[in-house]
């Protein structure tokens, strides 16, 4: 399944160690994709309409067909990933979202007990 077939990461986030253990063929992006799929996640507040909406959503559904994926990882603004999820399909690519586990670690330094909440990557979902 997406394991083995090409998956782009349509997130503004790098793959974690994690995800990259279960992910083994990530799309291979430049900085200057990655600069692009970052300026199409993102929204001033003035942005926030359907046609915005909408046409940022079928520029990375279009990159990601250009790119040969399969999949996308995708996660951001709500109010972005129905519209996402649709173009992605439209273009014959499953979306993805990523499954966490948060995982409480504590630690004893000099007597005082630290807990930190660490966010892993269980699996992914796919919106078939």
């Amino acid at each position: 399944m997406f394991a083995i077939e090409p998956v782009i990461n349509l997130t503004q986030h790098e793959p974690t160690p994690d995800q990259k253990a279960i992910i083994h063929n990530w799309v291979d992006l430049s900085d200057a994709e990655k600069a692009y799929i970052k300026k199409n996640l993102t929204f001033r507040p003035q942005e926030v309409t359907k046609y915005v909406i909408i046409g940022r959503a079928a520029m990375l559904a279009t990159l990601a067909k250009e790119k040969g994926a399969k999949y996308a990882h995708i996660g951001g603004a709500p109010y972005l990933m129905a519209h996402l999820e649709d173009c992605l399909k439209q273009a014959g690519i499953v979306p993805l979202y990523s499954l966490t586990e948060r995982v409480t670690e504590e630690k004893m330094v000099n007597g005082e007990v630290t807990k930190t909440s660490v966010f892993k990557c269980a699996g992914f979902y796919a919106v078939e």
